[in-house]
């Protein structure tokens, strides 16, 4: 991308800041893990909070949110500008579903994991830690170790799960 897609601007908002915003407007709690609240940061409601262990990427900043939060976490790409609050709504609830894995739901899209748009629970802590300590860190990894739920987004979802790669 050659930039911080997370500063990249839809529709007059930088991509963090809109998702964010679209998780409040679900009355979710929001947690930013890894990186430094902006100074003009509009968003009151937000908590911005530092990886516990930097460098480890998704799955240390996982880590912090399942170590915080101490229940489920919505993890959330903010680089796919097409996701709306009905989207936020369809994972919260499929994750609060009985049927859910241990580990957490992964939503799959044609097939493929969507890793950064799949919910997890603190019982995948142990198998975080263990995977960080050997060096693993692809959340790819943790999700074939795991026992995780796998759940096809739904026809309307697919193109909302859209992610930014190239300019």
């Amino acid at each position: 991308m050659g930039r911080d897609k997370a500063r990249l601007e839809v529709d007059g908002l930088p991509l963090l800041e809109r998702t964010a915003a679209l998780a409040l407007a679900i009355d979710l709690p929001v947690l930013i893990v890894g990186r430094p609240q902006p100074a003009d940061w509009p968003l009151e409601a937000v908590q911005f909070v530092e990886d516990s262990q930097p460098g480890r990427g998704p799955l240390g900043g996982l880590h912090r949110a399942l170590t915080l939060v101490r229940g489920p976490v919505l993890l959330i790409a903010c680089d796919m500008p097409r996701l709306s609050a009905a989207a936020l709504r369809w994972l919260l609830a499929e994750g609060q579903s009985e049927r859910a894995g241990e580990s957490g739901l992964i939503t799959t899209n044609s097939g493929r994991w969507e890793p950064l748009f799949s919910v997890y629970t603190p019982l995948c802590l142990s198998l975080i830690e263990e995977r960080m300590q050997q060096g693993r860190l692809s959340l790819h990894g943790l999700i074939e170790a795991g026992d995780f739920r796998y759940l096809a987004a739904p026809d309307w979802l697919k193109p909302l799960l859209l992610n930014i790669n190239t300019p």
